[in-house]
């Protein structure tokens, strides 16, 4: 019996370790198996980091190479006596040239970000001015100079029901539209720009506004911009129209660098942004810069672009 009992517990003892043994193993395993898979992670992070790598120095070499047969070729013809430039003036041109590709890729890559939310978020982005055909809306446009939407929408529903075409309007006096347009700002000019832009459109262009932005800025009132919202919003051409706030938002978010007038911006921004885009971007643009990146206080808290947008990164975030 003795024997017996001390036989049984062997095997409860032996059964336990071997519990212990397989809860471990399996421990192990699960360890084992969560370090494979960190593993895959690192190589495949190892993996991306390594192809970035292999990009940027192939086009520095490539860069390299190019920037040494330049100074081969000016070094040959250099006569005997005069010693060629040092080659740290190379070295800057070789780093200037490196920063400036480096910025275009931190530009293209805001432009991206910013192109993606818009489309998120303002799918449908069209103009405030309210109107019926090409010629109210140039009527509109021309009125909006300086002066709100607002405040165009109020004061175009009794031009438009007097002067209805630019046949009617080109009759009238400078001093009839003046007491229609009073309360817009500038109304001595508009009111001289709208009857000869409507005489114009009868004259040259048969009543009908021009689609061409060159034949546009023939009309009286009407400037680049103004032919550019035409062009782009009644004929859907690839024009970028920029105004005070399309200039101000482009600016801070960083979508342009050290533009100094809007010819400056429109350039940029026609050069980066896609061209089937560039109508909607406009308003995009407008629309943001009217409601939430306003000029005094931009509302950056409530805006969706302060993840990759420069004004914030430098003004708003480094004071943090």
């Amino acid at each position: 019996m003795t024997v017996g009992i001390m036989l049984l517990t062997l095997v409860r003892m032996l059964l336990t370790y071997g519990i212990i043994h397989m809860t471990v193993g399996i421990m192990l395993l699960t360890s084992v198996r969560m370090l494979l898979t960190y593993g895959i992670i690192h190589m495949t992070l190892v993996r991306m980091l390594l192809t970035q790598g292999i990009i940027f120095m192939t086009v520095g070499i490539m860069l390299l190479t190019l920037e040494m047969n330049m100074i081969s070729l000016r070094t040959a013809n250099i006569p005997k006596g005069i010693s060629p430039r040092p080659w740290g003036d190379e070295q800057k041109k070789i780093t200037l040239l490196l920063f400036k590709i480096n910025l275009n890729m931190l530009k293209k890559e805001r432009y991206n970000k910013v192109i993606d939310y818009f489309q998120e978020h303002m799918p449908v982005a069209e103009t405030e001015l309210h109107y019926t055909n090409p010629y109210e809306l140039l009527v509109a446009v021309i009125l909006s100079a300086q002066c709100t939407d607002k405040r165009v929408n109020l004061l175009t529903p009794a031009i438009f029901e007097r002067y209805p075409k630019p046949e009617d309007m080109a009759l009238a006096t400078p001093e009839e539209i003046f007491e229609l347009i009073r309360s817009c700002s500038y109304p001595n000019n508009k009111s001289k720009h709208l009857v000869g832009m409507a005489q114009m459109l009868i004259e040259d262009f048969k009543g009908v506004v021009p689609d061409d932005i060159k034949e546009l800025q023939k009309l009286p009132g009407v400037g680049r911009k103004t032919a550019n919202v035409i062009a782009s919003v009644v004929y859907e051409k690839p024009a970028m129209a920029v105004d005070t706030h399309v200039f101000r938002v482009a600016a801070r978010i960083g979508l342009t660098t050290n533009s100094k007038t809007p010819l400056d911006t429109e350039k940029q921004l026609v050069k980066y942004f896609p061209e089937e885009l560039l109508p909607i971007a406009h308003h995009w643009l407008i629309l943001h810069g009217r409601y939430v990146c306003i000029a005094r206080k931009p509302k950056c808290t409530r805006c969706g672009l302060k993840a990759f947008c420069r004004y914030y990164e430098k003004e708003v975030y480094s004071e943090k």
